[in-house]
């Protein structure tokens, strides 16, 4: 959707990564509630930021809609189902290596969310996109939206301004190079934490930092990420969680202060995960057969070995950097350990975690 959006100042997110926080509560028990919320101070941030439009996918349902125009405040809303056919679900589904429960199961959640669009509703559309390629499903979108030629008004941005979460807490922040194992090793520390029965919570910190037009002195857009954290941290607090799990890369200590001082309440432990150029190169390789996290923004899966050979050299360059800039708190040497193993030197390495 990128190409069509040249010229308009827009923020992306996928809903799914802002609920992330286990267990539910038995009010919210789809934890819906939870990400609208969450959405709410997103939608705020980018907007403060200059966007013009968030882009906003995941399982969004219309029975919330009242919900959603709640937390977005001002912003005009528009809710666009793409759904297909059983036939064509039950292929995909099936694609991705799930059963036939799994198709049933998908199956009646598609009935059952075109059931609830409502087509009276001009803010609501339903698209059967069938076999068209991401960029075809994405002009649709915007053609029935009508996004691209509603009015606008002046374009305005400033650097959004945290607002600080004053939730107490304990988070666990996993930096380092690209593909030294940042999510997966934070995913595997998120369940870790679960299974020692406190309240958890996990964000990935590029996937609260999608903006097409970051500040030339923050190109990392570490205000914008710091501000949407904050809400982020609230929200989970709210919903009972002590501790929070974070993922991301970060290059500077003054960086990491920007996110201490949008998180003054909590106790912030900063975990650099290391790893040797061979590991590296194994990681790098893994991702680019598919084997990185599938989520917004992978760009090694499927690219040529002379993309992968740039990303490794990259990686390793931002190693070096990173033992300089000494930004961690922790360093925890990641050779030769699955994700597991990395979580559990991680845990041993933080020692007590109660909040």
């Amino acid at each position: 959707m990128r190409e069509q959006l040249t010229g308009l100042r827009h923020g992306y997110v996928d809903i799914d990564q802002l609920g992330m926080c286990y267990p539910a509560r038995a009010d919210d028990p789809d934890r819906e509630v939870l990400q609208a919320r969450v959405l709410g101070g997103v939608v705020a941030t980018f907007a403060a930021a200059g966007a013009e439009l968030v882009v906003v996918s995941g399982c969004l349902a219309p029975r919330l809609l009242p919900l959603y125009e709640e937390v977005v405040g001002d912003a005009e809303l528009h809710l666009c189902l793409l759904s297909a056919d059983p036939d064509e679900l039950r292929r995909r589904i099936l694609e991705r290596g799930c059963d036939e429960d799994e198709v049933r199961r998908v199956q009646a959640e598609a009935a059952e969310l075109e059931a609830g669009a409502d087509p009276a509703d001009t803010r609501q559309v339903v698209l059967h996109p069938g076999a068209a390629d991401p960029r075809q499903v994405a002009r649709l979108v915007l053609e029935r939206t009508g996004v691209l030629t509603a009015p606008r008004g002046p374009a305005t941005a400033a650097p959004p301004v945290a607002v600080p979460s004053d939730a107490p807490g304990r988070v666990l922040w996993l930096c380092g190079p690209k593909a030294v194992g940042k999510s997966v090793a934070g995913w595997a520390l998120f369940q870790a934490l679960l299974g020692s029965g406190v309240t958890a919570g996990f964000a990935d910190l590029a996937q609260l930092g999608f903006f097409s037009d970051p500040p030339a002195d923050d190109p990392q857009d570490h205000r914008l990420r710091a501000a949407n954290l904050a809400a982020l941290w609230s929200c989970f607090a709210g919903a009972g969680a002590s501790h929070l799990v974070l993922a991301g890369a970060v290059d500077t200590r003054e960086d990491v202060e920007r996110y201490r001082r949008a998180l003054p309440a909590a106790e912030v432990t900063v975990v650099r995960l290391r790893a040797g150029a061979d590991d590296l190169a194994g990681r790098v390789a893994s991702r680019g057969r598919g084997g990185g996290p599938e989520i917004a923004g992978e760009d090694l899966a499927g690219r040529s070995a002379e993309v992968l050979q740039r990303a490794l050299a990259a990686a390793l360059a931002d190693q070096e950097r990173l033992d300089a800039a000494a930004v961690e708190d922790v360093c925890v040497d990641t050779g030769g350990l699955g994700a597991e193993e990395t979580a559990q030197r991680v845990l041993a390495a933080c020692g007590d975690l109660r909040p």
